[in-house]
Formats: structure tokens, C-alpha cells, sequence
């Protein structure tokens, strides 16, 4: 009780809403005008009569074959603080920035901080192909840097296709003659980018929402910065 504040909510969980053991927290936050939320098993109780923000949480009977034990009424206490603190998460606009910032040395602070740019392959490692280049050009480019595509971009650096070692099987699935086609003849227009300040975590929901596994990066100003490739995710140990 010594370390209630005015500044507190008093959050009591009782299975049976009596007052015996938890009497002197009520007046407590009664006197110190501190409002009190109470998550109760019995309605037909002083806590939930009592309590400025009372939160029916009864079952219909306990899973204890004697109806005593706190089974199911504790599993539904578990749910309801779940959805409590969902609620307040939204109301507050919490965000996976905030989380990684709070949670910085675990597993999912680790998978939250990490930035696309620490991991995405940028410079001379970028496939690139040109509006006019050719079938064998953007084959070689494929094979030379590993990363199952090639990406055209404008004059003004922006993204402006990619084409895929899936898009070329099926390309090789309709068509004989593959080394007649020029890059701007196949290249898959606007396709979807991220920034490369995102986290991967933001990356890899991306990926999965479109069934892709090489994403374009690109700067604050919409230019190419970079490829990430699933693979890179993998080898980060964050999945």
C-alpha cells in the first residue's frame, strides 16, 4: 500500500469479489481518490458493487471436477487483461518502434530494430539492366549477383521495373525464343518497394502479403537504393 501514488489506477483481480484481503487497498485508493477497476468472477459481490469500473468476468463453472479450484475463471481473467491491454496499446498508438525501444536486447526487440539497410544488397551488388537491354544481359545479371532478378530504374533513380527468375520461367513456358525480347519489353512495371529505414519485420509482412521473395528498397526520395532478398531475412536468424 506504501507505494500507491494519486497518480495510480488500483486494478484488482478476484475470482470471488469478497473484501477480506483486499479491504485496506479499496480504502486506500478511496482515500487517496484513485479510481478502481475491478475484474470480478462474481457479480453479485462488494468488489463489483464497489468498484468505479467494474468488469464481468464469470464462467459458468470451473473446470475443477469440485467446482473450486480458480481454472476457468482464471483462464478468462488471463483473456479479458489481453483485450484490456490491446485496447490501451491502440489508444496510446503504441508502436513496434516503441516495443523494440523497450524490449532492445530479446528476440523480438532484435527482429524490430533491425533496419532493411543493414541487411539489403546496395551498390555494385544491385542487378541492374537497362531499358534496352538484352534477354542475355538480364540473364547474366541474374546469375552474376545471385539474387534471382534484375531491376531497371529511371533517369531520376526511381524504380522503374523488375523482372524475376519467375517471371522468366514463365516467359520460357509461352514463348521458344526467350533472346528476342529486350528488358523493356518484360519488365514488371511498379513493383512494390519499401524503404530501406523500414525494419525487416516490416519487409517480411510485405513479402509474404504479396508471395514475393526480392523487394526493391529505395531511399527517402522514392530512389533505388537496394534489393532484399527473403534470403536475407532468413540468414538474419529473425524467422
Amino acid at each position: 500500500m506504501g507505494v500507491i501514488t494519486p497518480a495510480d489506477v488500483l486494478f484488482i483481480i478476484s475470482k470471488s469479489g469478497q473484501l477480506a484481503d483486499t479491504e485496506l487497498l479499496v480504502l486506500t485508493a478511496r482515500r487517496l481518490n484513485i479510481p478502481i477497476i475491478a475484474l470480478c468472477g462474481t457479480v453479485d459481490s462488494e468488489l463489483y458493487r464497489r468498484a468505479d469500473i467494474p468488469i464481468d468476468c464469470s464462467v459458468s463453472k470451473e473446470a475443477c471436477p469440485n467446482n473450486l479450484v480458480p481454472t476457468s475463471s482464471s483462464t478468462a481473467a488471463l483473456v479479458m487483461g489481453d483485450a484490456l491491454a490491446m485496447v490501451l496499446l491502440k489508444a496510446r498508438n503504441f508502436s513496434t518502434e516503441d516495443f523494440a525501444a523497450l524490449h532492445p536486447g530479446g528476440f523480438l526487440g532484435r527482429r524490430l530494430l533491425k533496419l532493411v539497410s543493414e541487411v539489403h544488397h546496395s551498390g555494385k551488388d544491385i542487378p541492374l539492366v537497362g531499358k534496352k537491354g538484352t534477354m542475355k544481359e538480364m540473364i547474366l545479371q541474374m546469375t552474376s549477383k545471385r539474387l534471382g532478378c534484375v531491376v531497371m530504374k529511371e533517369k531520376s533513380g526511381k524504380v522503374a521495373g523488375i523482372f524475376t527468375d519467375g517471371d522468366l520461367r514463365r516467359l520460357a513456358e509461352d514463348h521458344r525464343d526467350l533472346f528476342k525480347f529486350k528488358a523493356a519489353d518484360v519488365i514488371i512495371k511498379n513493383p512494390k518497394t519499401i524503404s530501406d529505414s523500414a525494419v525487416l519485420d516490416a519487409a517480411l509482412a510485405l513479402m509474404e502479403k504479396h508471395s514475393i521473395t526480392q523487394l526493391p528498397t529505395v531511399d527517402n526520395k522514392g530512389r533505388l537504393s537496394g534489393i532484399l532478398h527473403l534470403h536475407d531475412i532468413l540468414k538474419s536468424k529473425l524467422v
